[in-house]
Formats: structure tokens, C-alpha cells, sequence
């Protein structure tokens, strides 16, 4: 039996309204639903990573935190791999810019995982070679999420490659504020800032 500890995800950020009845937490013993702006939760702990999940706790996974006591910091971030599977081109009210919905299916990145080395790791050669699958939790369900990018974005040109070239990527992005309006149109609205397009 594993000791139950309550914690939440975020302190600095404020999980958007339209979020805050979908997240769900979960470990490799226990699962829960958080509540409120700051994500509180309660879980069975042994210091697994945690996994966000959209729904409930077979939803689709869509980031992944390193365990640490009380609050683990999250900012709203989503972090996935996996390939992009379909794109649609669609106007919405009151924007001039066609948006691209962009439906990637595949697994949270590990904590630990980024798209290059950072200046305070500098000193740490041999820098580590990119590599797509290493980068993913594989024992993650498989799950399709949605995100948003603008067609005149340099990240379209690249998330539209990868869907022609079936190539994997990593993308990282952010959950929209409730005042972007995005939650209105998408169950699940993510807005795409920064992808990794890798050869194999």
C-alpha cells in the first residue's frame, strides 16, 4: 500500500476554467482528478512521474512532470511525441489569419527531455544526439490530441512536412487562456509554439 500525499500541480499559473474539471493525475500506482486553478490533487505516491490526462485517466496523456513534494511547478505546458496525423484549414470568428488544427497523435516526452542542450549545460560533452523515441514514455497509452497554429506560422511549413513526409516530431505548447476564446471551438484546444522534426 502506498502512501496517499496531496500536492498540487502549478502555484505560479492558473489553470484556465475550462481545464480545471478535465485534468487528471497519475502514477504508476494510483489516479485522480485535480481540482481547481492550482490542480490540487491527492495520489498514492512512490515518486514515479507524473502524467496529465485529459477526461479521466484513460484521456489522452498530454505532458508529463518529474515527482517533487507539494507542487510540481507545472505552467501549462504540453510536451508530446509521436506524428502528425491530420491537418484542417479552417476560418474562425473574428480572426483574418486561417488556422490550422493540427491532430498529433502520440505519447508524453519524459521530464527530462528537451530539443537542445542548455547554456548551463554547456560543460556536459558529449552533447546528446536527438533522437526521437528515447525522448517519449513508451508505456503511455497512445492518445491524439489537438493543437493550433496559424498558416502563415513558420511552424506549419514544418508541421505540414512532417504530415507529407510522415516524419516523427516532438511538439511543445501551451494551454490557451480562457480570454483567447479557444475553448469555445476545440474539446481540447493546444496552442503549438516550438516542434522537432526528426528523419526517422
Amino acid at each position: 500500500m502506498y502512501q496517499q500525499q496531496t500536492f498540487q500541480l502549478t502555484s505560479n499559473w492558473r489553470i484556465p476554467s475550462y481545464a480545471q474539471a478535465m485534468i487528471w493525475a497519475k502514477n504508476a500506482v494510483d489516479a485522480a482528478p485535480t481540482t481547481g486553478e492550482e490542480g490540487t490533487v491527492t495520489l498514492g505516491i512512490d515518486k514515479s512521474p507524473i502524467t496529465l490526462h485529459w477526461g479521466n485517466a484513460q484521456g489522452p496523456a498530454f505532458t508529463q512532470l518529474k515527482w517533487q513534494p507539494d507542487d510540481l511547478n507545472w505552467d501549462g505546458s504540453i510536451r508530446l511525441g509521436g506524428m502528425v496525423d491530420a491537418v484542417h484549414l479552417s476560418a474562425f470568428p473574428g480572426l483574418d489569419e486561417t488556422i490550422a488544427v493540427v491532430h498529433i497523435g502520440g505519447q508524453p516526452l519524459l521530464p527530462d527531455t528537451a530539443p537542445f542542450a542548455r547554456a548551463d549545460q554547456r560543460q556536459n560533452m558529449p552533447y546528446a544526439e536527438p533522437e526521437w523515441l528515447e525522448g517519449i514514455d513508451n508505456e503511455v497509452d497512445f492518445g491524439y490530441t489537438t493543437w493550433l497554429v496559424g498558416e502563415e506560422s513558420p511552424l506549419y511549413a514544418i508541421v505540414y512536412d512532417a504530415l507529407s513526409s510522415k516524419l516523427p516530431i516532438h511538439a511543445y505548447g501551451l494551454l490557451p487562456s480562457v480570454t483567447q476564446g479557444w475553448h469555445q471551438h476545440l474539446a481540447l484546444p493546444i496552442l503549438l509554439q516550438a516542434i522537432t522534426v526528426f528523419t526517422s
